[in-house]
Formats: structure tokens, sequence, C-alpha cells
């Protein structure tokens, strides 16, 4: 549970805490958190947990608007949670399926960048800038396709694969990232819309293609 409080029930425990499957609070679990306010939560696989919030502390130090905890509750000093690296509240978060966050919220300075409202960053808490980067350097033409889409991929990120995934999400073509210079054959398939994954050393990269 997450919120603005100081007990639960007669328990002392600052606006975070993990409660047993009956309702009693998990006393593995402590956030030590002293001050401020959580807006939302999520945990990990790993069982880390990902906070977003306004004017939290942990033992006296203040806390960035996005901070993570270990399973334990304690603070997870590899994520990048320095007070003042974002700039405002961050009111919510998704968790994308490689990691990445993209956050809301009325910030609009991240990480000394500027990114009103909506940004994207790594599993790591760094703003995702490289991989803004990155997917600006992934070409693919022409769209719509009818027999070859060729793609232009970034050598340097050292390209791994590529797939093409129909609406349901089912892979229908893949090739090695042989060179940056590729041509997909795509006659064989249906007309309609698919998404291009590019998968590079350092993560993915999607494009929306269209083909007649």
């Amino acid at each position: 549970m997450a919120g603005a409080f100081t007990t639960f029930g007669t328990t002392a425990r600052t606006n975070l805490v993990r409660l047993n499957a009956n309702g009693t609070i998990d006393p593995s679990f402590d956030a030590t958190l002293t001050t401020g306010q959580v807006s939302a939560i999520y945990e990990q696989a790993d069982g880390k947990i990902i906070a977003a919030g306004i004017g939290n502390q942990v033992a006296g130090t203040n806390l960035n608007t996005l901070f993570r905890l270990n399973p334990n509750g304690s603070l997870d000093n590899s994520f990048n949670a320095t007070a003042g690296q974002i700039d405002a509240v961050v009111q919510s978060f998704l968790v994308q399926p490689d990691g990445k966050l993209i956050i809301s919220g009325s910030f609009s300075q991240v990480y000394g960048q500027s990114r009103p409202s909506i940004a994207r960053i790594t599993a790591s808490g760094v703003l995702a800038v490289a991989n803004q980067q990155l997917d600006a350097r992934t070409q693919a033409w022409p769209v719509p396709a009818h027999e070859t889409l060729n793609l232009s991929l970034d050598a340097a990120a050292k390209p791994e694969s590529v797939e093409l995934l129909d609406a349901l999400g089912r892979v229908v073509l893949t090739r090695r990232a042989t060179a940056p210079e590729l041509a997909l054959p795509v006659r064989q398939l249906k007309a309609g819309v698919y998404l291009l994954r590019v998968r590079y050393a350092t993560g993915p990269v999607t494009r929306r293609v269209v083909i007649e």
C-alpha cells in the first residue's frame, strides 16, 4: 500500500507498507521513509519496488520523485534517485516490457534535459536519450512496402536480429542482422500493419510498417 501516512494500525510505517495475504503487516519489509507521499508503486519480477512521490526521505536523505527500493524496503542505490534530478512530481509511470519506464507528471526537466510532462528512462533510472538517438538512426522504407522492405541499421549499436510481428504479436519473419543494410522479402506476407523489431545489443527498437 502507498500513500501519505505514518502508521498502519498501531505500527509505525510511513507512506509504504506491505501486507501479507491475511491483511497483516509483512515485517520483512520496512521502507524507513520519514516524510512525503508516495503516489504510485510497481513491484518488479526481482522483488524490487519502483515508487513515485514527493518529499520522501530515507535516513535524512532527500529522494528524487522517482526511486527504487530493495525487496526488504531499503533504498536501492543502483537506481539514480538523487533529489532534484527530476524537477517536479512524477505522478504516474508505466513499465515497458524491456524494463524502461515511461514517466509522467508536472516536471519539465529530467536529468538536465528538457522533457515536459513525459519522458522515458532506463531501468537504472537514467534518461533514455541514447535509445532515442538509436531509434532515429534505424530506418525502414518504402512504407507501404510491396515486395521488399529495406532497412538501414545503426552498425555502431551492434544490431543482432530483425523481426516482423503481425497484429496478434506473432513473429512472421526473422533475420540475423548480418549487415547494416538489409532487404527483407515481404511479398509472401498478407497486406496489413506490422511491427518491425530490431534487436540491438543495448535493447530493441520498433517501427510500425505497412505491407500492401
